[in-house]
């Protein structure tokens, strides 16, 4: 399973303030149920956090691997200050203000390595938002499923809204591939599927314009990976793979991507999973050739 958290705020991620304590474990049981329910042995996350201000400095890796009862989990810090003045303005107690945050995987094989990779930060942007831009990248991990298999898994979280960023980050995406050489590329792409019949005018976000993107359609051709919601499945029936937002899904951005030492048995999109995040989770079911 993929699943990008959203901080555990639901749909109030990224909207400023703070969110209380009991709305952060309400939301954290949402997801914990989801993930659950998928009966996932491993599970990949974006938009974690350790200790930050914005939800209540609960940790979030802690309550959810005490939850899920997995004895294994690593994570990457991507976003470590001090203070971030975002939401942008001068209403200071809606700023984030302390963050720690990131990316992680719980699983139930043992962890045998894990590491990251940033990727560069958005073009023609001033100083000062580079500063305190969150740290998009790869969290490269390596799983031992028996004494004699091992697998590694890349999860990433890209840049959200500059095409050309977003573009760069999957081509640092496939130099690390050829240097790890993962069974499974997995996470938060924040791009939609180049046959995706709308890719502007998002409801919630209706100056996200996603027109001339070709991220996903760089790791369809170039990545030697498969995807598992194959193009004519999801042509075929779209809306059964959207997974944002969590209350109205309008647009695919979660996938998982993996090689042809796997055996692909079925990929869905969580629809049940609610609103403790404002993604839904994607899941498959694959096994060793």
């Amino acid at each position: 399973m993929t699943y990008n958290i959203g901080y555990a705020s639901g749909l109030r991620n990224n909207k400023g303030g703070v969110v209380p304590q009991g709305e952060i474990f309400a939301d954290l049981d949402k997801i914990a149920l989801s993930m659950k329910n998928s009966g996932a042995d491993i599970i990949a996350v974006q938009e974690i956090d350790f200790n930050s201000r914005r939800t209540s400095r609960v940790d979030q890796l802690e309550y959810l691997a005490k939850k899920l009862e997995m004895p294994y989990a690593a994570y990457i810090v991507n976003w470590n200050k001090k203070y971030v003045p975002y939401p942008i303005g001068l209403n200071f107690k809606k700023h984030f203000g302390r963050m720690e945050s990131g990316q992680a995987v719980f699983s139930r094989f043992p962890i045998t390595k894990n590491s990251a990779r940033f990727f560069p930060k958005p073009f023609n942007k001033p100083f000062w938002y580079n500063m305190f831009y969150i740290g998009r990248g790869a969290q490269v991990v390596t799983l031992e499923l028996s004494p004699s298999t091992a697998i590694t898994i890349i999860n990433v979280h890209l840049e959200a809204y500059h095409i050309a960023t977003r573009e760069a980050h999957v081509q640092q995406l496939l130099i690390l591939k050829k240097e790890t050489l993962p069974e499974f590329i997995v996470g938060d792409f924040n791009a939609v599927p180049p046959n995706a019949k709308r890719k502007n005018g998002f409801p919630d976000e209706p100056d996200n314009d996603m027109r001339g993107d070709n991220s996903i359609k760089i790791m369809y051709e170039k990545s030697g990976l498969r995807e598992m919601i194959p193009e004519k499945e999801y042509n075929e029936n779209e809306k059964e793979y959207f997974s944002f937002p969590s209350n109205e899904p309008n647009r695919r951005l979660d996938y998982i991507f993996y090689s042809d030492n796997i055996v692909h048995e079925k990929g869905f999109i969580d629809k049940n999973a609610g609103t403790g995040s404002d993604h839904l989770p994607a899941a498959g079911v694959f096994m060793m050739k």
